[in-house]
């Protein structure tokens, strides 16, 4: 139950981070890119959600001819320790890119996302960066 909550909780969290309509069915967009969830997966690390800690990880990384996330590299965070759980999450979403990605440079391009960990009832903390797309993970608490 808590697999299929955490895939539900990242498919609204990633249709909110979309600019523009799904191309697919469970496809948002995400830097200009249709992604979708390779997995389902609680991301938020136990031991800050029971202490109703909240956070940001702002990640570059990049995209190769598959769709998978690679280079991945954070830039700030509030709290080192999201940042396996960030990464993670990111890694998990596949991309739908062109056939001609490779040709055009596509895995060489850098792109950036904020991860924000949400406990709820807390209000989320703001982008540091307002251009940049936003995931949010949330927890229930205790």
């Amino acid at each position: 139950m808590l697999r299929a909550l955490a895939l539900a909780t990242l498919c609204a969290c990633l249709a909110a981070a979309g600019t523009e309509p799904a191309f697919a069915r469970g496809e948002v967009l995400i830097n200009g890119v249709p992604a979708r969830p390779a997995r389902a997966r609680d991301y938020y690390p136990a031991d800050l959600r029971r202490a109703n800690v909240g956070g940001r990880v702002s990640l570059a990384y990049s995209i190769d001819a598959s769709g998978r996330v690679v280079r991945v590299f954070p830039l700030v965070s509030d709290d080192v320790r999201f940042e396996p759980a960030a990464t993670q999450c990111l890694t998990d979403l596949r991309f739908r890119v062109p056939a001609d990605w490779e040709a055009r440079g596509g895995p060489w391009r850098r792109f950036r996302i904020q991860v924000t960990f949400v406990v709820r009832g807390m209000q989320p903390l703001p982008k540091w960066d307002p251009t940049d797309e936003a995931l949010v993970i949330t927890a229930s608490g205790r």
